[in-house]
């Protein structure tokens, strides 16, 4: 496993919570509507199979400018093949829980899309005020913030950020 910031170890971690909750709720959802054990074998095998998209940006090292790139790219690949695989689980146009299944699928891969765009938006922030911390730590031409050095007669807080 490669050596992962504190971020991105941070994403993986509240990616996987949230995968499980995806599940559970596309499941859920399925369930409501109608949908049979084979409904909800089809929303689990739909919603794990497009899932691991979502661990990329924890394991990939993806640079600090690319990462939301690649969270951005992840998600909608992820959608797409959940999708994908819901309509093809459950027999297409003709199959008899098509619905359930489409709509348990859909439920879990939302609450994905949700909790990842919310997550990243939370790091980036995080990472986009280290950087400005970092570089008026070098415009004071103190040690720079990432170094401990002063900025503004306060010692820095937050550490520079290399990668997510």
């Amino acid at each position: 496993m490669p050596e992962m910031s504190a971020s991105r170890k941070s994403f993986g971690l509240a990616m996987l919570g949230a995968t499980l909750a995806a599940l559970a709720l596309g499941v859920g959802v399925s369930a409501a509507m109608g949908g049979g054990w084979d409904a909800g074998r089809s929303v689990v095998v739909a919603l794990a199979a497009g899932s691991f998209l979502t661990f990329i940006p924890a394991l990939v090292p993806i640079s600090r400018e690319y990462w939301g790139v690649g969270v951005l790219f992840c998600g909608a690949t992820r959608g797409l093949v959940v999708i994908g695989l819901a309509y093809a689980l459950s027999g297409g146009e003709g199959g008899p829980e098509r619905r359930p299944v489409m709509v348990g699928s859909a439920s879990g891969a939302g609450l994905l899309l949700a909790v990842e765009t919310a997550l990243a938006v939370v790091l980036l922030s995080r990472l986009e005020r280290a950087r400005e911390a970092s570089r008026r730590g070098d415009a004071v031409g103190g040690g720079g913030a990432g170094a401990g050095g002063a900025v503004s007669g306060r010692a820095s807080v937050m550490p520079a950020v290399e990668h997510v």
